[in-house]
């Protein structure tokens, strides 16, 4: 975490469920070498407070996300970069602040979790009756959607059974973030991988047509899984990320290694 304000930038990273601020550590140590402040930080019952993961709810998290915010809210410039369930908070926040800062703003979204794939998450329906008679789930990783493992330690997960409870606050987020995409004025960029085990590709694509913001990019990735952050075309999305920081749309859409991802 660097808040020293020795940049007009401000990065604000958010992890996805079950995950921790590791999940965004290459990303942070670039940007940080690269002159951005950074904050990033762990959701209540994730990382190293990972024993109370079935303790809170969507609420404290969304909470958590604001209290962050509010740390950086004078800096001239934010960037809200939200990871799976990260990016559904990240616009749920968006939604809620004044006209003001949200002029401030770009987002980036990284595999956001629109959806959540049946092989490793349980269904609505079973997690409400799951929730309806206290039941938990064991996680399934078998594949932890990442087809590198150079950072291996990156996105270890620490969580085996995951209460019913739990994932009735990821659908909740799913779905509040769904109903809002249409509202996103400030500009949006959207990475996600065909190679995805854990949230749907085209489902982002037909969120990202929906948005009315007009300057909005999708990046259509090839190679990594769920974690792209971290994967193999980890390092497109740190410098594709840091183009759309830096440049405006024109410039960025003409950009050469940007046309060569575009969907």
């Amino acid at each position: 975490m660097n808040l020293l304000k020795k940049s007009d930038f401000i990065i604000l990273l958010i992890h996805g469920f079950c995950g921790s601020s590791l999940n965004n550590k290459i990303l942070e140590d670039n940007f940080i070498k690269d002159g951005f402040d950074v904050l990033s930080f762990d959701l209540p019952g994730h990382g190293e407070d990972y024993e109370n993961f079935n303790k809170a709810d969507w609420k404290d998290w969304l909470k958590e996300v604001e209290d962050q915010f509010d740390k950086i809210k004078s800096y001239k410039y934010i960037i809200l970069i939200g990871f799976s369930m990260g990016a559904n908070l990240a616009l749920i926040l968006y939604s809620k602040l004044d006209l003001f800062y949200q002029k401030k703003i770009k987002i980036i979204l990284l595999s956001p979790a629109f959806s959540a794939n049946k092989k490793f998450f349980p269904n609505l329906l079973n997690v409400i009756i799951g929730y309806l008679f206290n039941r938990s789930y064991k996680i399934k990783s078998t594949n932890p959607g990442c087809n590198s493992t150079n950072y291996k330690k990156y996105y270890k997960n620490y969580i085996s059974f995951i209460s019913a409870k739990r994932f009735l606050d990821l659908y909740i987020l799913i779905n509040k973030a769904k109903k809002l995409i249409g509202k996103v004025d400030s500009p949006i960029l959207i990475f996600h991988s065909k190679k995805d085990i854990l949230s749907s590709y085209s489902e982002s694509l037909k969120i990202f047509k929906k948005l009315r913001s007009t300057f909005k990019v999708f990046i259509s990735l090839k190679k990594s899984n769920h974690f792209i952050q971290l994967d193999f075309e980890r390092n497109i999305v740190y410098e594709l990320s840091k183009l759309f920081i830096e440049n405006d749309f024109d410039q960025f859409k003409s950009n050469e290694k940007v046309k060569a991802y575009l969907k």
